[in-house]
């Protein structure tokens, strides 16, 4: 009901289609979920935030290609914005997404770059801690793995 409010009051927003998008995707409604961001995108297709949420719904279904696209359309975004301390929190998301996706699709030197730099705009983030040293275990850099572990 509130974003239905909010989406009455602030005509042309996107972000409670966003938000709504959120909630179905934290409910596994994954269908619903891309239906609202889909429509948010429609509103409002320059938002990180958006493609970024697009991505990890994307993820969630076992699209990974396409989720690879979206998030990389996301980061190309950022770039756009500026410069990544401006906007720490959207680019950390975006990139520690990404890593994660090459993580499933076994590319982990890939998820190693793009963790690394999620790391540098938030190094307190026990997933992406946890992340880069599954990558790092992965690839057999053991001593690299317990420290990353250690660190989550």
């Amino acid at each position: 009901a509130a974003y239905c409010s909010a989406s009455r009051l602030m005509p042309g927003c996107h972000l409670p289609l966003l938000c709504v998008g959120i909630e179905h995707l934290q409910t596994n409604n994954l269908r619903l979920a891309f239906q609202h961001m889909e429509s948010a995108r429609t509103v409002c297709n320059f938002d990180p935030l958006v493609l970024n949420e697009l991505g990890v719904v994307r993820f969630r279904e076992g699209n990974h290609d396409e989720a690879i696209a979206l998030l990389l359309q996301a980061k190309d975004r950022c770039q756009e914005i500026g410069e990544p301390l401006v906007c720490a929190k959207m680019w950390e998301a975006v990139l520690f997404n990404l890593g994660r996706v090459f993580q499933k699709i076994g590319d982990h030197q890939s998820a190693i770059v793009h963790l690394q730099q999620a790391l540098v705009l938030a190094p307190h983030t026990a997933s992406a801690h946890a992340a880069l040293a599954f990558s790092n275990h992965c690839l057999g850099d053991l001593d690299g793995a317990v420290l990353g572990y250690h660190n989550a």
